[in-house]
């Protein structure tokens, strides 16, 4: 019954203050609503951002340690290899490299899986297209200078009797310029060394932390191996997105301390007009404790109140904004709604402190004398 009586209390203030009270739920609907969105935000960006960058090139390798790297990666471990990476959503390619014989030269060759290796290496300029059918071979712009080998031509290594086509010229401006790519399975036969694999080249979703525990894995299980992140590639990436999310988050925080200022404008004001009403309760009975608690339940009833539709409208601009920026639909994220409400009891408690301070100092004679 006191609860009830309690709550009736509450509803009904709040309607004689109907117009601090829609001020309230405004402002608690906006920053739930932004808030909503760029929480929201900092999920798909780190999605796509990691999507966006897989063409850059790979972030980690696998190569044999020292002392085994002329023996190439075991066959005996490739199917803990492949889970691992599996289990790490990542991209990889098999690489084998070596040199041969071309033109009384030797030329720098390396053997992928064309196909898995495109997938996460586009950021270099290629005139022609990438491998596609068998004894075609894409070359480096270092290589075809020198060389003078132009889109189409055939070419023979010195030791090797079967010709390649120049299928693709590319330019990436390091050391593959000086190399001529091949499938992984004619370049082992082309080097003769069947089945060799002398690295793993992949690219892997996650921060730096993450592709450094994968490599510790990686080593504890086979100490033959040695596992890393390409730090270079790994930091940039990692400090890029490191950098936007920190970003969202001191704006959500700047968002809250304003709607808590506003808050606190709002109650000071509200006080200042019902401050015959709260010395009217004292007398009747209400201790400061009773009115501050009715005074933080009306007030937190208001922006919970207005947090529902400021979810929707959030999720409605967030969707709106990764459509424009990535061409895809926005998913809602559950775990951010306790989190926001949370946020908006911190920001009712800060925000009423001043407030409800006044509300317990009010002396009821002085008030109903009307001083």
């Amino acid at each position: 019954m006191k609860i009830k009586m309690f709550m009736r209390l509450c509803f009904k203030a709040m309607l004689r203050g109907r117009n601090k009270t829609l001020l309230l739920m405004g402002v608690s609907m906006m920053a739930v609503a932004v808030s909503t969105s760029l929480l929201g935000l900092i999920d798909d960006i780190r999605l796509q951002m990691e999507n966006e960058l897989k063409v850059f090139g790979p972030n980690f390798v696998i190569r044999p340690s020292l002392g085994y790297d002329q023996e190439g990666i075991s066959r005996g471990c490739f199917p803990f290899l492949k889970r691992k990476l599996k289990e790490a959503e990542a991209i990889y390619s098999p690489c084998l490299l070596g040199t041969m014989q071309f033109k009384g030269e030797l030329v720098g060759v390396m053997g992928l899986e064309i196909e898995s290796y495109q997938k996460f290496s586009q950021s270099f300029d290629l005139e022609g297209r990438w491998i596609l059918q068998p004894r075609e071979a894409m070359i480096g712009q270092g290589v075809a200078q020198k060389f003078e080998l132009k889109l189409g031509e055939p070419f023979q290594w010195d030791e090797y009797a079967s010709s390649f086509h120049v299928c693709g010229i590319f330019q990436s401006g390091g050391k593959e310029d000086e190399q001529i790519i091949l499938r992984l399975s004619e370049a082992q036969e082309v080097m003769g060394q069947k089945n060799k694999v002398s690295s793993f080249l992949a690219r892997i979703p996650g921060s730096l932390k993450e592709l450094e525990e994968l490599a510790r894995k990686i080593e504890g299980r086979f100490p033959s191996l040695k596992a890393s992140p390409i730090r270079k590639v790994a930091l940039s990436e990692g400090e890029i997105l490191d950098r936007i999310e920190g970003l969202v988050w001191m704006v959500t925080l700047l968002i809250f301390i304003m709607t808590g200022l506003t808050l606190m404008a709002t109650s000071n004001a509200l006080v200042s007009e019902r401050r015959q009403e709260f010395g009217l309760s004292r007398v009747l009975g209400a201790s400061g404790f009773h009115l501050s608690l009715l005074f933080y339940v009306q007030a937190l009833l208001s922006s919970w109140t207005a947090a529902l539709p400021g979810f929707f409208l959030g999720f409605w601009s967030l969707d709106q904004l990764v459509q424009n920026l990535f061409s895809v639909h926005a998913s809602f994220r559950w775990e951010l709604v306790p989190v926001i409400l949370v946020f908006m009891l911190v920001v009712v408690l800060f925000g009423g402190s001043v407030a409800v301070r006044r509300i317990i100092k009010i002396e009821p004679a002085m008030v109903l004398k009307g001083e």
